[in-house]
């Protein structure tokens, strides 16, 4: 009977007996209070959630949310309040994602690379912060592996304009509207198109449709607010293979051998020559996303490191090895073990974060509302950097920073409203607003100071309101 069994398996039965396993892993290491959550996120699943409960609050002041928050509908039907809910979401994207990169990578390099590079992408710290964050570069690999697949079906379509062009035009909308780095899927998809000129009628139409897409989505998302700071790229890549920077330190080093190993695999393979949408999507991601260095650019360095640098790697070994099994694959066996073992030890340690309450600096400053917003009895009414994650955590009225100006007098009237302001006094962005609350000091007093800014909080003696 035991045989039998065993005769029935699939290579895709073993494959979802590991996601239940990597799931459960992710539900175990997932944090589950207020914190932590993206700005855009929060921003997406706020408006979702005021719209069901049909509740006015000020998320309208935040600008235009990305277009995550179409996802997002899905689950406020059904979980309205519930991040758990959205970190869930967020990891069955990862894996459907996962699945679709292996299938990509099969039909490219074969069924050896596609494993290896997408059993390190789903080991990944970086994967594991990115769903405990609701973060964007999930999305941005969902979307640009979309609008990889639908490109070939409309290609291939003997339809001038299928069903999937309107799908793949709302995907493009997605990623554009998400990060600056979705600009290379409409980027990559000018180019592919540029380059079939035998159906020009169908051409012309998809090169003119994704282009109105994204020139509509650059204007709607001017400046990409809630988007997260900037990191030092040597920073942020370190993150990769060591997690969240809560429970490590500055590992430069790291970062820079990360970014020589992608830059080997691109000298050595030629890329260039038999360069795909997928591919060319994530070349031209790590390229613009050098101008804005953050975990989302970094997840997109992570999959092309991973699915263009096995291949190469694969190669060198075969180059330098023997006849033997361990001369053909023992570096590569090798350098995936230590990456793997790495990735795994990193997540162990990210389980410190829950117990402990380690926050990152702007929410430590973020907690420090949160305690005074717990106090119903008394009036809050914050002004903040990041109004959507602050929202979240003190479930209280918050809106963006008010806006700058030289005259102390018009300063006063716009901030009397407020109870509390929490922003980033070092932005240069604002420096006017810091200097102008400096002239207001005897009104606003500061509560705490951490390494990313300051909380303030309204003098009991001045004027708030009722």
């Amino acid at each position: 009977m035991i045989q039998s069994l065993l005769s029935q398996l699939r290579p895709r039965h073993l494959a979802m007996v590991g996601f239940c396993l990597l799931a459960l892993a992710y539900y175990y290491l997932f944090r589950y209070d207020s914190y932590g959550i993206e700005e855009g996120a929060a921003r997406a699943l706020l408006i979702n959630w005021s719209i069901v409960h049909q509740i006015a609050n000020p998320i309208a002041f935040f600008g235009v949310p990305d277009l995550r928050a179409i996802l997002f509908i899905l689950l406020s039907l059904h979980w309205v309040g519930s991040l758990a809910a959205a970190k869930v979401f967020t990891m069955l994207i990862l894996f459907a994602t996962a699945l679709f990169m292996h299938r990509w990578s099969c039909a490219r390099d074969g069924d050896e690379v596609a494993m290896l590079a997408t059993g390190l992408l789903l080991l990944s710290p970086l994967c594991l912060m990115q769903s405990d964050s609701v973060g964007g570069g999930i999305y941005l690999l969902f979307g640009f592996i979309s609008i990889y697949w639908l490109h070939d079906k409309l290609r291939r379509s003997e339809v001038t304009v299928p069903g999937y062009y309107f799908l793949m035009l709302v995907l493009v909308a997605l990623v554009v509207s998400i990060h600056p780095v979705g600009l290379a899927a409409p980027i990559a998809l000018l180019v592919a198109w540029q380059r079939i000129p035998h159906q020009q009628r169908k051409q012309r139409i998809v090169m003119i449709g994704v282009a109105i897409s994204m020139v509509v989505m650059v204007l709607v998302r001017w400046g990409w607010s809630g988007m997260e700071d900037v990191t030092p790229i040597p920073r942020v890549l370190s993150d990769i293979w060591l997690g969240s920077p809560l429970i490590h330190g500055a590992h430069d080093w790291l970062g820079y051998l990360i970014a020589l190993l992608l830059l080997a695999a691109l000298v050595a393979v030629p890329i260039w020559r038999r360069l795909d949408l997928m591919a060319g999507t994530l070349l031209l991601a790590g390229v613009i996303g050098l101008f804005h260095p953050d975990a989302v650019w970094a997840t997109m360095v992570m999959t092309l490191l991973y699915y263009l640098g096995m291949p190469a790697l694969i190669r060198l070994n075969t180059t330098i090895g023997g006849a033997s099994l361990i001369g053909k694959r023992g570096l590569v066996l090798l350098l995936v073990t230590v990456v793997a073992v790495v990735c795994m030890q990193s997540m162990k340690q990210m389980a410190q974060i829950r117990p402990s309450g380690l926050k990152s600096p702007s929410d430590m400053l973020i907690s420090v509302l949160a305690q005074d917003a717990a106090m119903r009895d008394r009036p809050f009414q914050a002004a903040s950097q990041w109004p959507g994650r602050t929202m979240l955590a003190t479930r209280r009225d918050v809106f963006p920073l008010p806006p700058v100006s030289d005259d102390i007098d018009r300063l006063r009237r716009n901030v009397k409203p407020l109870t509390h302001m929490v922003f980033d006094y070092r932005a240069p962005r604002l420096q006017p607003l810091t200097h102008s609350m400096a002239a207001l000091n005897g009104e606003w007093e500061t509560v705490a100071i951490t390494a990313a800014g300051v909380a303030l909080r309204r003098r009991a003696t001045a004027s708030h309101p009722r």
